[in-house]
């Protein structure tokens, strides 16, 4: 089987700098036969994609980036050096859930163990046991932060306690969209499109000679279930802060929200009841 020794991500800041270029030459790359990104293929979001090549750039601009002072010896000053040092640390921090992701899914080839220095998931040696359902209940409350940054904190049903995960469990997967309204207006105001238009048409059919109806617009509906044109995202840990923007203020937080192991994206727990959270 295959095996790899070592952190995926090397704290060495040389060794370090060859594989933040060389992982994010691939996940912005275009796989041939979908004509999707790397990222896409391995089912990240566009917002993890951005975030990986936005600390590239960070690292590795010549001249001014992180990595060209600390290579030039007259600006690798300690703080420089203490600098690399966290950014390295908090790369890690970011970076391995999604590493785990890649190594989870059906699109990664042996290629991409080379190039993100991990084991696929398939290629791994398998316990005897069996993986099983994470069965706890995900029960997670939100908290305004202001600014349109709204705090999710997540624990299972039967704890009473301050948030932490679930058993089986190394995160929490959201899954959101972001409305104008509460559902009961939105559905409101679908059906009084729908019956405007309906009676425009009525109209012009018994009387031709009226001008063309212009449609009235039809809201978006409410997403009706996690899969509903929403967002999903997967971040480690039971708590995160959702920064949403201050154009968000006044609008509402549709959202789901469920256990999830990263390693083991097959034993991911049931979505809990939508949640309808404004925006403040």
């Amino acid at each position: 089987m295959a095996s790899k020794k070592g952190a995926r991500i090397s704290s060495s800041p040389k060794k370090f700098n060859t594989e933040i270029n060389r992982t994010d030459d691939r996940l912005q790359a275009i796989e041939p036969v979908s004509g999707n990104p790397y990222w896409k293929q391995f089912s990240l979001t566009s917002v993890n994609a951005t975030d990986w090549h936005n600390k590239r750039l960070f690292w590795n601009t010549p001249t001014t980036g992180l990595f060209a002072k600390y290579s030039d010896p007259n600006t690798s000053t300690p703080t420089i050096k203490t600098q690399v040092k966290k950014f390295i640390k908090d790369f890690r921090t970011f970076g391995n859930p999604l590493l785990n992701l890649i190594a989870a899914s059906p699109n990664a080839t042996t290629d991409d163990e080379a190039i993100f220095n991990l084991v696929l998931n398939i290629n791994r040696k398998h316990p005897t046991h069996t993986h099983t359902k994470i069965a706890d209940a995900c029960v997670t409350d939100w908290t305004n932060q202001g600014g349109g940054n709204m705090k999710a904190g997540s624990k299972s049903a039967h704890d009473s306690k301050r948030h932490s995960l679930a058993e089986g469990a190394d995160g929490v997967q959201y899954a959101y969209m972001i409305l104008d309204d509460t559902p009961e207006n939105i559905a409101t105001n679908i059906a009084d499109a729908i019956a405007a238009n309906l009676a425009a048409a009525t109209a012009r059919t018994a009387n031709p000679n009226l001008p063309i109806p212009v449609p009235v617009p039809i809201p978006l509906a409410a997403p009706a279930h996690p899969d509903d044109g929403t967002k999903q995202e997967f971040f480690s840990g039971s708590t995160h802060e959702f920064t949403l923007g201050a154009d968000k203020k006044g609008k509402y937080l549709y959202v789901w929200s469920r256990w999830y192991n990263s390693k083991h994206p097959e034993i991911a727990g049931d979505w809990n009841a939508r949640q309808v959270e404004l925006i403040k």
